[in-house]
């Protein structure tokens, strides 16, 4: 008995060994050699591995083990600047990014910081660190799932089963009292900012004395939050050469010069794994199994970061324990501290999915048939990208993807949208398949544009329209057009809306109704209804028929059950009575009952945002200014807690409010983060009525506090008169029009309230 016991525990401090070591890690197959020559040495270095600080000599407990931790045995390179900078921007800002090319030690170094916070390790010397914080919580994310697959991921990890971001932030009311520092790693695609930004607002107001570090590969942005950003890049020459010497590569100056040059100083290659990343092309001597090993396994982490070890098992793969150890042993995947699961290091999983394409187009079938069996029809898709479509099956195929695909437009699940797009452009077989059948194109290109326009790619997503078969359909035709193909005008339409062509998009949507109309498609003929409205209303122009529009789709979206237009129409009607100052005495009424509607029905956070920001307009024009500004108040703390683009729309708001109130000192600093917002989103009515709302303001303090004089104020005016016209925004070209003459000493009534359409 103690000697299995001995050699369990061997076995277990081995796979500890191979999990520590994040950044560059040593082979397990070459320590488990150096490891069997004696026991006792073993047992030395696990324990000097494994010490905890403050532990007091308990031994490791499954909560210690199961931390990331990179503990005392793994030397932080050269990092003291970056660890200096993180410390400073946790200081000075809620939310903290860290981001830097694949291979630079992102997760390394955050991964060193939960280390820290948590006592598993003591800092290298000279290092500074946040104070106050009482714990750090890591979560290496999946990039492919979207973000409720993050929050399965982040809630089986912290109490070990599904649950959604709200549980996941009450376990941690309920562990910590003190301050807190949640690590999200690899949050690399830009299609999972926009829910990992409205995670971070929801968190904040429930724990807003905690501390959120965000890892990716580019610069992220939130357009709820200010985050400080740290720059992870490669190592010096120096520091590059300690790290290859550390990692006891046999390596001589010249060498390390030429793969310090090669590589940008990454640390990746400073290690074993670069060593074997740059010549895995070369190892045709890899046994069978093991190839189809690594290929199991690259394409499960393209949906998951840590591989289910039991999943692994069931793939079809022969004396799959000694395959296993041959992939350690060759660092294509390492097992975890607890053993359960594997990690791939994105690097080594591109190399597999590119080297082992034999393999990878076998084992994709077999798992995209797993996943269709269970019901998991965005992981087939995802599979059946890395497919031979032939073998998979033109009707399995075309039964799996059109779900995929719409039901994740629907949901705006642009990151999953993104990973079917770059994995088959990376498979000729399946880009053949494609463009064998237009309608299965169409579908395809469908995906992409609707992800391109989520993400405010607005004319890529126009490019990407413009090459399927709608490009040659006229609005307006009758019914010869397909189910999909009216869809496509529709994000057409909505697209040059988005680029602020509002004649064209007004023009498209009423003959895409007349289509609707004609086949049949009452749903499509609604939207359209609604989206003609919602455009000559952007415009400023035709407002009276707006009204009646929005109307008649309020209409049709009652008969229909159709809430979200049904509520889209109501408080756009309600803002041009608001324009009019003709309100309705049961207009209040109308919006209550809307918002009863909403939030018995659990829809859409926006629409009831929509709601809050109407009825503040009501309660303004009615002369409730107290009220009016208490509910702008709490709607704008709402949108920033879930990171909706409405937010803006409510500072500016905000500032009318103020302005008007007689604060235009704070009234400029709304107006200018709306301003902001415009330019950087190319929102042209945000940024032309944002931008006289800072020349009224200033106007309003009798002194030039935004602008340095009159005639920059003007400047600003005629910009935004120029911005306007552009757009064809004819009501903020008018008040413009109007500012500019005032600067100028004409007798003319400066607009008292500004609407921004």
């Amino acid at each position: 008995m103690l000697i299995v016991a001995g050699f369990v525990f061997l076995v277990c401090v081995l796979l500890i060994a191979s999990s520590i070591f994040i950044e560059d890690p040593p082979g397990f197959l070459s320590f488990a050699v150096k490891a069997v020559g004696a026991l006792a040495a073993v047992i030395g270095i696990g324990s000097g591995i494994v010490t905890i600080r403050g532990s007091g000599g308990r031994p490791p407990t499954p909560i210690d083990v199961c931390s990331p931790k990179l503990r005392s045995g793994r030397r932080v390179v050269n990092r003291a600047q970056q660890v200096a900078n993180l410390t400073e921007k946790l200081e000075e800002h809620e939310v903290v990014n860290c981001h830097g090319p694949r291979g630079a030690g992102k997760s390394f170094v955050l991964q060193y910081l939960t280390d820290v916070v948590n006592g598993h390790r003591q800092p290298n010397p000279g290092h500074t660190w946040p104070p106050n914080l009482s714990a750090a919580l890591y979560f290496d994310l999946a990039d492919a799932t979207g973000f409720g697959g993050i929050e399965s991921q982040v809630c089986r990890a912290s109490f070990g089963q599904d649950g959604s971001w709200g549980q996941f932030i009450g376990y941690v009311n309920e562990r910590h009292t003190g301050p807190v520092l949640i690590v999200l790693d690899n949050v690399n695609s830009p299609s999972l900012w926009k829910p990992v930004g409205k995670a971070v607002g929801e968190y904040l107001v429930a724990r807003d004395h905690d501390k959120l570090l965000l890892g990716s590969i580019d610069r992220l942005h939130l357009d709820n939050e200010v985050v400080g950003t740290v720059d992870i890049g490669g190592l010096d020459v120096a520091a590059f050469t300690e790290l290859v010497h550390i990692e006891g590569l046999p390596l001589q100056e010249p060498e390390i010069i030429d793969l310090h040059t090669q590589w940008d100083g990454l640390p990746y290659y400073a290690g074993p794994r670069g060593a074997h990343h740059a010549a895995l092309a070369e190892r045709v001597e890899l046994a069978t199994g093991t190839r189809r090993l690594g290929a199991y396994a690259a394409l499960l982490a393209v949906t998951v970061r840590r591989i289910p070890l039991a999943e692994l098992r069931r793939c079809p793969i022969a004396n799959f324990d000694n395959h296993l150890e041959d992939a350690v042993g060759e660092l294509l995947v390492e097992p975890t501290a607890e053993g359960r699961f594997l990690t791939m290091h994105d690097i080594a999983r591109e190399e597999a999915l590119a080297q082992f394409q034999p393999e990878v187009t076998e084992a994709a079938a077999i798992l995209f048939e797993r996943a269709e069996q269970r019901g998991e029809g965005s992981k087939a898709a995802v599979f059946a990208m890395f497919s031979d479509p032939r073998q998979l099956g033109a009707g399995r195929f075309d039964e799996v993807l059109p779900t995929a695909v719409k039901d994740a437009v629907e949901a705006r699940d642009y990151a999953f949208l993104e990973t079917l797009h770059e994995r088959a452009r990376a498979n000729e077989r399946v880009l053949e398949f494609l463009a064998q059948n237009r309608e299965r194109s169409d579908l395809f290109s469908y995906g992409r544009a609707a992800q391109l326009a989520g993400l405010g790619s607005y004319e890529e997503a126009e490019e990407e329209i413009l090459e399927t078969s709608v490009a040659t359909i006229r609005d307006g035709t009758g019914g010869a057009a397909s189910e999909l193909q009216l869809e496509l005008k529709y994000l057409q339409n909505d697209i040059a809306h988005l680029l602020n062509r509002y004649e064209e998009s007004a023009i498209g949507f009423e003959g895409l109704a007349e289509d609707a109309r004609a086949n049949g498609n009452e749903e499509l003929r609604a939207r359209c209804t609604w989206a003609q409205a919602h455009v000559l209303r952007h415009q400023g122009r035709e407002l009276e028929r707006a009204l009646g529009l929005f109307e008649q789709a309020e209409g049709l979206a009652e008969d229909l059950s159709m809430l979200s237009v049904k509520s889209l129409s109501i408080t756009g009607a309600s803002m041009i009575k608001v324009f009019f100052e003709s309100v309705p005495d049961d207009e209040e009424e109308r919006l209550e009952d809307l918002e009863r509607e909403i939030a018995s029905a659990q829809s859409h956070d926006g629409h009831m945002l929509g709601i809050w920001k109407a009825l503040a307009q009501v309660d303004w024009v009615r002369g409730r200014r107290e009220p009016a500004m208490k509910r702008i108040e709490d709607t704008i703390e709402k949108a920033q807690a879930t990171n909706d683009r409405l937010l803006y729309d409510l500072l500016f708001e905000r500032a009318e409010f103020l302005r008007l109130s007689g604060d235009g000192l704070a009234a400029l600093k709304d107006y200018d983060r709306a301003y902001r917002f415009g330019t950087g989103n190319r929102d042209r009515n945000m940024t032309s009525i944002a931008l006289l709302g800072l020349v009224l303001a200033d106007i309003s303090l009798n002194r030039w506090e935004h602008h340095s004089s009159q005639m920059e104020a003007r400047g600003s005016a005629l910009h935004a008169r120029n911005i306007a016209a552009e757009a064809d925004i004819q009501v903020t070209k008018r008040l413009a029009e109007n500012v500019v003459a005032k600067l100028d000493g004409a007798m003319v009534e400066l607009p008292t309230r500004l609407i921004n359409f």
